[in-house]
């Protein structure tokens, strides 16, 4: 089904390499729309995380997301109008085994970026909104142990 109104709009994919973030290029390609796209490293497991490794998965979800949101509102305030739409996830919320804590507190990081953003530029016609995808099988994801219940915070 075609999506109305996206012929000749522009869109900038962050994680585009695999997964969601590859699908929606795809689509948005096809719908006529110009995609700059980027690409994400994948995360690894807590016994294995060094402070370098945190810091550049904090930077690729969460700096990111955020210098993007700067770089683009104020031409979305003069214009009166913009949608920005950031990626979470459910570790977010819920926390996960299998995405890694410096993912998961990225995300996190994500869901307040987007709750504030909301706030601060929905009197300027721009609305915010965050996606939380749960876990979802894609080629980035094997090899991952599959079967695990998610872990609950509180």
């Amino acid at each position: 089904m075609p999506l109305e109104g996206l012929k000749g709009r522009k869109a900038l994919v962050t994680g585009a390499a695999s997964g969601i973030g590859s699908s929606i290029v795809e689509r948005l390609k096809r719908e006529g729309v110009d995609v700059v796209a980027s690409e994400i490293p994948s995360a690894i497991r807590l016994e294995d995380l060094d402070e370098k490794t945190w810091s550049a998965v904090l930077a690729a979800n969460l700096t990111t997301a955020f210098l993007v949101c700067r770089e683009f509102a104020p031409r979305m305030k003069a214009r009166g109008f913009g949608r920005i739409v950031n990626f979470a996830s459910i570790a977010a919320r819920r926390g996960s085994d299998r995405v890694g804590v410096h993912y998961a507190a990225a995300k996190g990081g994500i869901i307040g970026l987007t709750k504030t953003l909301a706030l601060e530029l929905g009197p300027h016609g721009i609305t915010v909104n965050a996606i939380a995808p749960g876990f979802i099988r894609t080629p980035a994801h094997r090899g991952l142990r599959l079967g695990q219940r998610f872990t609950r915070l509180h």
